[in-house]
């Protein structure tokens, strides 16, 4: 099972708006200007990045273990006589 300290080690840039907002769902938009009462989200092309330090960089860029799906057969042969004896 992957973990977060599997993960390589990286962040990820806020793309936003500087225009005001249009809109208040935040699925599917980007942060925006915003003044008192305003809606926070715009529909709009991003225009700038947020601040760097607004999320933290994660992963630790441990490894893991890969291993295939594997199944183990014994084969015994009888190179004299038979085996297992028929009693």
């Amino acid at each position: 099972m992957l973990a977060v300290a599997n993960l390589p080690a990286h962040n990820h840039s806020i793309n936003a708006v500087t225009a005001d907002g249009n809109t208040s769902i935040p699925g599917g938009n980007l942060p925006a200007g915003t003044k008192l009462l305003d809606k926070e989200y715009s529909d709009a092309k991003a225009t700038t990045t947020m601040n760097a330090t607004m999320v933290s960089s994660t992963g630790g860029g441990q490894a893991v273990n890969n291993m295939q799906p594997y199944l183990a057969v014994t084969y015994i042969i009888a190179l004299q006589g038979l085996y297992p004896s028929r009693n």
